[in-house]
């Protein structure tokens, strides 16, 4: 498989612009060819956009998403936060239903991936020692400090992409045999969806899925959106802002805010609140009417001095009802 970025040697007129501009030096000249150094290249792209003949490429994606997509029909496309401004033209039900007609079977928000890894970020801050950490959700940047500031590792946040942890939501929801498709401005996600190709089946660009519309002859000025045209398992309520500048400082905030509580963000685990008012988590995903999802969990102490007493659970479930129970009715058990 070629890597992420490559280059054209027939196309290379070697003004050495690439190598002026590489952030990391790993551009090398060997015999008069231009070539990049896989063991130094952070992946970033940077090449690719001062190269003014085109010899740097990105690797094409889009051929291998069109062939999963035909054979796996049922395949999902996982949508980067950065949609709302790279379609800012388009609602986001006329966006899914132009995804729905190029083969996909159903479009889902990696906004969602983004919140479970906002969940453990912040976890991880509450029993960290004080001092300064870098997020992992950002593939340039890890592969940055991997490669040379490896004295910073301890200092690297142990959680997955938002891509990554959104791919695992979405397998534990519809099964391991389902093909995902993630689309997004990063070319780093390439890097990433290789690493992870039992996960993600190929990573594609903006650019690419506006390339797609245009080869299947769909005009988003002129899709009219049905009404199975929406995300899929939900859309998302929080994480889209890790597409802005400041986007995850925000998102952290919001949940360590006066509303927030504690989401329910467990790679593993989901919780639930049954017909009796008892709250259990399970690694099994329940969909029957016994259950009901809790999308947060907040304790409240309301009175007492010792622990456990005057406490109780203010529960807000996925279509945002708001329910109180005691304490003690939050249960330890895996079903």
């Amino acid at each position: 498989m070629l890597r992420p970025v490559y280059t054209e040697p027939d196309k290379c007129r070697r003004c050495y612009k690439c190598i002026r501009e590489c952030p990391v030096k790993a551009i090398q000249v060997d015999h008069d060819r231009i070539s990049i150094m896989p063991d130094r290249c952070i992946w970033c792209g940077r090449c690719t956009e001062v190269c003014p003949t085109g010899a740097k490429k990105l690797r094409d994606g889009l051929t291998r998403a069109r062939m999963t997509v035909t054979k796996y029909p049922s395949a999902i496309l996982a949508l980067d936060p950065a949609y709302i401004s790279e379609f800012d033209n388009v609602t986001p039900e006329v966006l899914v239903a132009a995804i729905r007609r190029l083969g996909f079977g159903g479009v889902s928000e990696t906004a969602l991936g983004a919140r479970l890894v906002t969940g453990r970020i912040r976890r991880f801050l509450e029993e960290a020692r004080p001092g300064a950490y870098y997020t992992s959700t950002c593939p340039v940047v890890v592969n940055y400090i991997r490669k040379y500031r490896p004295e910073r590792l301890a200092d690297l946040i142990p959680v997955v992409s938002p891509m990554i942890a959104h791919a695992r939501l979405l397998k534990q929801l519809y099964g391991d045999d389902l093909r995902i498709i993630y689309a997004g401005p990063c070319i780093g996600a390439k890097y990433d969806a290789d690493k992870h190709s039992d996960l993600i089946s190929v990573a594609i660009t903006f650019q690419d899925l506006r390339q797609w519309f245009d080869r299947a002859g769909i005009d988003l000025q002129t899709v009219t959106p049905g009404p199975d045209d929406r995300f899929v398992p939900r859309q998302a309520d929080s994480g889209s802002l890790y597409a802005a500048e400041g986007g995850l400082l925000a998102e952290l905030g919001a949940l360590t805010g006066t509303t927030g509580g504690f989401p329910n963000t467990d790679e593993d685990f989901n919780y639930y609140i049954d017909q009796n008012g008892f709250v259990v988590y399970s690694d099994a995903v329940k969909t029957d009417s016994d259950y009901a999802i809790v999308d947060r969990i907040a304790l409240v102490k309301t009175s007492g001095t010792t622990a456990g007493q005057g406490v109780e659970a203010r529960l807000v479930l996925a279509d945002g009802t708001v329910v109180t129970a005691d304490v003690s009715k939050i249960n330890d058990m895996k079903t």
